[in-house]
Formats: C-alpha cells, sequence, structure tokens
C-alpha cells in the first residue's frame, strides 16, 4: 500500500518496491529519509572496491515540505532569516531552508566517506539538481523567469559541483560554455575507459573543465512536450525549448510563467533582486502554480541568454534583432522537426499504452494527480 504517513519519514512505504520491507520499515520509523540514504551511501562505499560509481538520490529539498528534526527546529540557520510572509505565509521558506541544511549534511558524509574510503584526487564527485525551484514548494528561482515544469531557465537551468581528481579548487566557475546534463554521463563513461557501445547524446567535457575551454556542445533540446494542454481529454498544445549556442527558443504552451520575486533576508532588506512582476500566488499546497496563458503568449519566442539570461526580451519583437532571430528559429525548426520523426509517442498522453501496461498508474493518477508507476497497491 501507498501510506498517507509523512513522506519524509516513512521512507520504506514511500518506496514500497523492497523486498525487506516489514523489517526495515520498522528498523526506520521516524528517522528522516535523507539520513537513511546518507548511512547507506557510507556503507557502499565504505565495502565497495575500486574502480566503483555510486549514485546517492537525495530527497530534500524536493515537496513535501518536511524537515529533519535539529537539536533545534527549525534549523537555527534558517530561524534567523526573517523572511518574507507575504510571500511565504505558511513558513513554508523556512521549512525549505532547514530541508536544504539535511541536504547539505548529507553531501558531506558523502563526500567524507569518499575521502576517507578513497581520495579525492582519485575520486570524481559530482553534485547536481534536476531542475528549478518549484515556487509552492519553497522554492525560488530570482532574478531568472520560471520554475519547476516551465521551459523557462528557472525550471531548466542548475548548477552543478564537480570536487576531486585533480581539479582546482581556486576556480570556482566553469563558464566557458553551457553544459547539458548527458555530458555528465558521457564523461563519466570516458574517465571510466568504457567502450563506445551506443551514439550519446552528452559529451565528454572533462578537457574542458580541466583546462577552462569551451566545450564542443553548441545546443540542444531543453523540453518537448506534445500535452501541453490543460484537458485531460486531449494531447495538444505542445511546449518546447531548444538551446542553439547563446540562444534560446521557447514555445511556451500552457506553461508559461512569470518572474518571482527572492524573499528578503530580513526585515531591513527588503528590496527584491527581479524588477520582474510578484507572482499572484502564495505558497501552498505541494504542486505547480503557473500564470495562464492569454493567446499571444503562445507564440515562439527567442532570446540571447548571454545579453538576456532572465528572458525578458523576445528578439523577434525588436526589427533591428528580428532577421538574425528569424534564422536561428528556422535552423531550431528544422532541428525539431528531425527530432519528431523519431519521437515515441507518450504514453500517459489521453489515450496512450500506459492505461493498458499499467493499471495501477492510472489508479494512483486519479488519487494522486499524476503518474506514479512501479508502485504495488
Amino acid at each position: 500500500t501507498l501510506d498517507a504517513g509523512p513522506y519524509y519519514y516513512d521512507f520504506f512505504s514511500a518506496n514500497a518496491t523492497y523486498e525487506d520491507y516489514a523489517t526495515q520499515a520498522e528498523a526506520y520509523a521516524d528517522v528522516y529519509g535523507d539520513t537513511v540514504i546518507a548511512a547507506k551511501a557510507r556503507e557502499v562505499i565504505e565495502k565497495a572496491s575500486q574502480p566503483a560509481f555510486v549514485y546517492v538520490a537525495a530527497q530534500s529539498a524536493h515537496d513535501p515540505l518536511e524537515s529533519r528534526v535539529f537539536a533545534e527546529f527549525p534549523h537555527p540557520t534558517c530561524t534567523a532569516i526573517a523572511w518574507n510572509t507575504t510571500t511565504y505565509p505558511d513558513g513554508a521558506r523556512n521549512i525549505f531552508c532547514s530541508m536544504v541544511r539535511a541536504a547539505d549534511e548529507l553531501v558531506w558524509e558523502v563526500v567524507s566517506a569518499v575521502d576517507s574510503s578513497w581520495g579525492l584526487s582519485e575520486t570524481l564527485v559530482v553534485v547536481a539538481g534536476d531542475n528549478g525551484g518549484l515556487v509552492t514548494g519553497g522554492g525560488n528561482n530570482a532574478p531568472l523567469r520560471g520554475q519547476k515544469r516551465t521551459p523557462w531557465e528557472g525550471g531548466v537551468r542548475n548548477n552543478a559541483l564537480f570536487l576531486g581528481l585533480g581539479l582546482e579548487r581556486s576556480r570556482s566557475v566553469y563558464e566557458r560554455s553551457f553544459v547539458h546534463v548527458t555530458d555528465i554521463h558521457a564523461t563519466f563513461l570516458a574517465l571510466a575507459g568504457a567502450p563506445k557501445v551506443h551514439e550519446l547524446d552528452g559529451i565528454n567535457i572533462w578537457d574542458a573543465l580541466v583546462n577552462n575551454v569551451p566545450t564542443n556542445r553548441t545546443e540542444a533540446l531543453l523540453m518537448y512536450d506534445p500535452c501541453s494542454s490543460t484537458s485531460s481529454d486531449a494531447c495538444e498544445n505542445a511546449a518546447w525549448a531548444y538551446r542553439y549556442e547563446n540562444y534560446k527558443v521557447v514555445r511556451p504552451g500552457n506553461l508559461n510563467d512569470t518572474w518571482y520575486d527572492a524573499p528578503p533576508r530580513s526585515a531591513r532588506d527588503a528590496s527584491p533582486v527581479s524588477s520582474g512582476p510578484a507572482s499572484p500566488y502564495l505558497a501552498g499546497p505541494a504542486g505547480s502554480v503557473l500564470r495562464s496563458s492569454p493567446a499571444d503568449d503562445l507564440d515562439v519566442m527567442v532570446f540571447d541568454l548571454d545579453a538576456d539570461p532572465e528572458e525578458r526580451v523576445n528578439l523577434l519583437d525588436d526589427e533591428t534583432t528580428s532577421p538574425q532571430a528569424e534564422a536561428v528559429l528556422g535552423l531550431v525548426l528544422d532541428r525539431l522537426d528531425a527530432y519528431l520523426k523519431v519521437e515515441v509517442a507518450p504514453c500517459n498522453a489521453p489515450g496512450g499504452t500506459c492505461y493498458e501496461n499499467d493499471p495501477n498508474g492510472e489508479t494512483l493518477l486519479n488519487s494522486c494527480g499524476y503518474w506514479l508507476p512501479w508502485l504495488r497497491l
């Protein structure tokens, strides 16, 4: 069964495919999920023979908002910050802050285990996220536009930390080229000396990182959702985003979004980071809250991310920049057309095969509001 209990304190109920569920669930009762993950990661690292690959998927700081109980809760680092209660009236930002603290401790546990067992000079540690923050889940991506589940930079741009394996600690930021998440996979394979079996979407960026030079990546399909429509009966109104060099082409469909002011750290620091309009939404139950899209917002837009990382100026609207923007748009549409010729239709679209392949998934869709496969009912 899928328990209705606290998500972070019900680790095995939320992941009920474990064969040792009965004994482990009792052993980990009331233990914060990331504490379980950190302990298991340390155990695996200390026992593993080299070479080894360890993937640690932390829960924090994902919604629902549940913080670990520190000696002082919320963590004093978080209570010292007087978050704007107008933007986060339910205390979401304070809980989110404590969850980030828990994630930070998990990273420390993993890195310290790697250092003591294998040595950082012989190991590469990568800490990376998978999407931008969700505003209704305590997150904030200011000054970037949008949030998780949207094609805007606030939804797709993320940070990653590379540590160890001879990397210079004195160089704090790599910004010679944009890097796609698939490049991390390709880089791991190259460092491990894996034979080339399949064509990869990613490229090996190791030399670029070490020597602080541009990579060979010039473009990437960031997302393509053929069913951004809010209708549950039809798959329509495609939303997509494509990066080409310093340009980004976006068709938001029904995933349009705005800018969300950064919450001030204290009452004395009340000026917003973003000059865009404040969000009309307040924090509430977990789930995406997006600004509805008027008809004129559904068109394709082109942005120069070097000059405009906040995606405020559509180059197609300016007669001085529109010729170059139209040339980029034409190239990107050709690329997109090539992708769509080999597209696999989504099974969870209305009438899709998910309904036949995973009856339990449809049951969970109706009860949870989204597809949640692989769980026994």
